[in-house]
């Protein structure tokens, strides 16, 4: 049912419902898990825009972007992991994340720097190793769905 919907819904309207579709590789039954970061479209008088929403900021990649930055120069950082110019903010939040807001940053030195793209450093927008939870998170993910 919920495979019905995002192909006869949201797709059609040029639309990413972020819904996570796992197939269960036993009883070759379809079955779906809740997106952790995305509302659900099911029952919203205004499916477009709450299917494109993310209450939480998502992933923009597993590894840092190693970053080179100016000093005195003011950069915003993606905080929502929606943008296409990552890890930098391009606006894209306003429409698809529009509870998380970029962190404005200026640096005193011209330097290299690591910049998170997990979206889940406590000292954004720098990476301070958050990522490897996240990916042991995906490995467990994986491990799991390969013994259901």
């Amino acid at each position: 049912m919920h495979l019905q919907w995002q192909e006869k819904v949201c797709k059609p309207l040029g639309i990413n419902c972020n819904l996570i579709f796992l197939l269960s590789h036993h009883n070759r039954q379809t079955q779906r898990a809740e997106a952790e970061n995305t509302q659900t479209c099911f029952g919203s008088s205004d499916i477009k825009q709450c299917c494109q929403q993310s209450t939480q900021p998502i992933p923009a990649a597993r590894l840092p972007y190693i970053v080179k930055v100016s000093a005195g120069k003011r950069y915003a950082w993606c905080a929502c992991g929606h943008s296409k110019k990552q890890p930098f903010c391009d606006g894209t939040h306003r429409s698809k994340a529009p509870g998380i807001s970029p962190v404005a940053f200026t640096p005193d030195k011209d330097s290299r720097v690591l910049l998170c793209a997990c979206k889940q450093t406590k000292n954004a927008p720098y990476c301070d190793g958050s990522h490897f939870t996240v990916i042991v998170q995906d490995v467990v993910k994986s491990v799991k769905g390969v013994f259901k």
